[in-house]
């Protein structure tokens, strides 16, 4: 089915670059691609984080025609309701069109004016790719330090291969971590390459970057990699190291940003030592979006997905409930609950203690509980240990969120032992209980809303 929604419906917009700021706005790739006034292109969702903590950075969406042989994209302010409904659906392939009436075109790096319309439509053949990083398995990566004609990413390709890899005296880093989170399903691996060194390269960009919009800095940095390696074919994950001084659309400074469901992760600068970033912005890159709270996007500590900071290594922290569930690593020990009229007994594993071999019928790492719609209630042992030992909130407590995979999640509460909340779904109220720990599990009652003992 396809959907035709005028942008002037749009309740808001992000851009893409100030159009006040002409020398930011004509990037000199900008002109190897003549304005339109239709194309068709792949949706892709990027997420921004700032500098200022607690707060979430410049986020949206681009769309891209070529997005393996070209950097260009258009910017696109917001995504009509309608359309949104077929994207979590899946859909990514729209037409953009502006009607003939209109003297607006499209334009290149540039947000589409308010007289654009948007269709879905069908992925093209030639341009089908895998829709999205693998969550399982080996995927390769290359972190690419930036060289612009006034500045240069701070680190050298050996420092940003040992921060990420480890190939020097890194001891924890992106690899280290992925590999231990998920119980060595993930692996992360340095792009075997001629011009790439211990999975680090360097790239020249023509143009100063001190004080540049980092859109457009971004759009100089991908066509500049396009014309080194031909093509972006063959790259799972390309972690971009921007020098430092570019600035947000609002002239402030920024920390990282990443598209999700895509290859490409972005660090300003020094941002890049921090192995929390990368973790959260790779973990964009796989499909995840953040953890918060109900007052703060940024808000669950429990998860690599709400906040960061700039240690080198550490503070160590893996997934939520949400989020290890999504991921799927541990698939044969997640369960869902759709009916609790008889009450459940769930022995939690923390997933940092997880093995195949220690799961069996009454165990999970995670429990789905349906709320309802996409919608599902986590139920999580958040066990502060190896891998884990970091997190700082709910510590060695049973954790209960909310959310979907389309949609950041809820931390909503965290259960000592003893401790029991309600929660409400479309099948009637839900209660859980923390009845204590056994043999270094969790174990915890799920019923109705009643005065049994869900503990007996």
């Amino acid at each position: 089915m396809k959907h035709v929604t005028s942008m002037k419906t749009f309740i808001g917009f992000i851009l893409v670059c100030l159009i006040t700021h002409n020398s930011e706005c004509t990037a000199s790739s900008a002109h190897r691609y003549p304005d339109v006034k239709d194309v068709n292109c792949k949706l892709i969702m990027y997420s921004g984080e700032s500098t200022e903590e607690g707060t979430e950075g410049p986020g949206g969406w681009n769309c891209y025609p070529e997005r393996y042989d070209s950097g260009r994209f258009y910017g696109v302010p917001m995504i009509p309701l309608d359309v949104m409904d077929e994207i979590e659906n899946g859909a990514r392939w729209v037409r953009i069109h502006v009607p003939d009436e209109s003297n607006e075109q499209l334009k290149a790096w540039e947000p589409i004016p308010d007289s654009a319309q948007i269709t879905i439509i069908q992925e093209p053949l030639e341009q089908s790719r895998r829709s999205t990083q693998r969550k399982i398995g080996i995927n390769n990566v290359v972190v690419v330090r930036v060289i612009a004609l006034d500045r240069v990413c701070s680190y050298s390709k050996t420092q940003l291969s040992d921060y990420v890899f480890g190939t020097g005296s890194d001891p924890v880093n992106l690899a280290s971590q992925y590999d231990a989170c998920s119980k060595g399903v993930l692996n992360f691996v340095p792009k075997n390459h001629s011009l790439i060194v211990n999975g680090a390269t360097d790239l020249n960009i023509n143009m100063n970057v001190t004080r540049a919009n980092k859109g457009t800095v971004r759009a100089e940095i991908e066509e500049a990699f396009i014309q080194k390696f031909g093509s972006l074919h063959g790259f799972d994950h390309i972690m971009y190291c921007f020098p430092p001084g570019t600035l947000t659309n609002g002239g402030d400074g920024w920390v990282a940003w990443a598209n999700i469901n895509d290859e490409a992760s972005f660090f300003d600068d020094v941002a890049i030592h921090s192995v929390t970033n990368q973790m959260h912005e790779v973990g964009h890159n796989l499909g995840l979006r953040h953890s918060g709270t109900p007052n703060s996007v940024y808000g669950d500590g429990t998860c690599i997905m709400g906040s960061t900071n700039t240690w080198s290594n550490g503070p160590l922290k893996c997934f939520n409930g949400p989020k290890t569930y999504e991921l799927g690593w541990f698939s044969e020990c997640h369960t869902l609950i759709s009916n609790w009229t008889t009450s459940v007994t769930v022995y939690l594993l923390s997933a940092s203690l997880y093995t195949p071999d220690n799961c069996n019928a009454s165990q999970a790492v995670t429990v789905a509980i349906s709320k309802g719609g996409a919608d599902n209630f986590f139920v999580f042992y958040n066990k502060a240990t190896g891998p884990s030992a970091g997190v700082d909130e709910k510590i060695n407590q049973v954790t209960i969120a909310t959310g979907n995979p389309a949609r950041d999640s809820t931390l909503l509460k965290g259960l000592s032992a003893q401790g029991e909340s309600v929660h409400t779904t479309s099948s009637g109220a839900v209660r859980i209980k923390f009845c204590g720990v056994v043999s270094g599990t969790a174990r915890v009652g799920i019923g109705r809303n009643d005065t049994s003992d869900l503990c007996a």
